[in-house]
């Protein structure tokens, strides 16, 4: 996870211009893959048992306060699924809906750093005494929307075996205590909260300086100790009963393994680190900046970043999906719409308006 964090430049987004990378304090390299891969499952199970009743799915989505659309615009799901029973109704907000688990905070507003305050997150990056860190990345928007297209993919996998259509509920709260399941987990399990930053439990060691910045280095087997001892020529570490073990080497950081693998790597640069420890059978990568991220072969090849034109900012580059599948040619890369620059193209094609009805609608404000 925290090698992963690093090669994606992840760590420069937490704290100050002029902090050290910070870990992100939980495995987001370790849960996000997760719910990409059961949405490419799940993607491919519905393609493979589409029925072919018509062209178009039955789908509502919204992200919006959940009070403006039930009662303002009568869009909530009670009234929308008698109309269409076999609907998929998707809805992402702060706290859940209150018709499939109702909680106290349902109708607040909520936002990306509201969330990530609330979930415990902000207490997770850093060292204890630091106040609350905002993760630098807008996490509490990004997870919800992968959790929202898992369950949607479920329901309609479902429908096409039933004919009923589901409510799904996502809410931002859930999922960033799903994202924060590893110290809920040992306050639920051990009885403690995890130590802020690189927790005890793990057996991962951490972030490193080397000559031209960091690296994070991993270490998860113990089969794996013997041979970064040598690399690093410290065997005496391997009768050290401090370090010994996978439980004790987080516990001694900061005493005994962070002047030995610094004092090694003080005259390294990043690559000859990673380099020497990949040799060694270590996960290790080098701490990026979002700058050399882009530079990186590995972007490239996974075609992880994406370049269109877009009609006020020119030619841009932007994000990839992760989410790749055997059979299936690269997608070209397409800008999001304008405010309304499909509006007369949906109208026309989904709801048979002519031209004329669509001048109509503008004229009277309605579009």
């Amino acid at each position: 996870d925290q090698v992963v964090q690093a090669k994606s430049g992840l760590m420069y987004l937490p704290g100050r211009p002029e902090d050290p990378p910070l870990s992100l304090g939980f495995p987001a390299a370790d849960l996000v893959p997760s719910v990409f891969a059961v949405a490419g499952l799940l993607a491919a199970l519905y393609e493979r048992q589409r029925s072919g009743r018509g062209r178009h799915v039955d789908i509502a989505m919204y992200d919006c306060m959940l009070a403006a659309n039930e009662r303002a615009m009568g869009l909530g799901w009670a009234h929308l699924r008698e109309i269409n029973p076999a609907l998929v109704y998707v809805s992402i907000s702060g706290f859940g809906h209150r018709d499939v688990l109702p909680g106290p905070y349902w109708d607040r507003p909520a936002y990306d750093q509201v969330i990530q305050a609330m979930s415990g997150l902000m207490y997770m990056p850093g060292k204890p005494g630091d106040p609350p860190i905002p993760l630098g990345l807008p996490l509490a928007d990004l997870v919800p929307s992968v959790f929202a297209v898992a369950g949607l993919l479920a329901a309609l996998y479902e429908r096409q075996r039933t004919g009923r259509g589901r409510h799904v509920d996502i809410a931002m709260y859930d999922c960033m205590l799903a994202a924060n399941e590893r110290a809920l987990g040992l306050l639920g399990v051990l009885g403690g909260a995890p130590a802020r930053g690189q927790g005890d439990t793990s057996a991962q060691l951490g972030i490193f300086a080397a000559a031209d910045g960091y690296v994070a280095i991993g270490i998860v087997t113990q089969a794996a100790w013997p041979a970064f001892c040598r690399a690093l020529g410290r065997e005496d570490l391997l009768a050290d009963p401090r370090v010994g073990t996978p439980e004790g080497r987080p516990r001694h950081v900061e005493e005994v393994l962070r002047p030995a693998i610094e004092g090694w790597a003080r005259d390294k640069t990043r690559e000859q680190v990673v380099e020497a420890c990949l040799a060694a059978g270590v996960a290790c990568g080098a701490v990026r900046r979002v700058e050399e991220v882009y530079a990186c072969p590995q972007t490239a090849a996974r075609q992880m970043l994406l370049e269109m034109a877009h009609p006020v900012a020119g030619k841009v580059r932007v994000a990839g999906n992760p989410l790749k599948m055997s059979g299936v040619d690269a997608v070209d890369a397409r800008r999001p719409p304008e405010l309304g620059e499909h509006t007369a193209d949906v109208l026309a094609s989904w709801l048979g308006y002519a031209a004329a009805d669509v001048a109509a609608l503008r004229a009277a404000g309605a579009l």
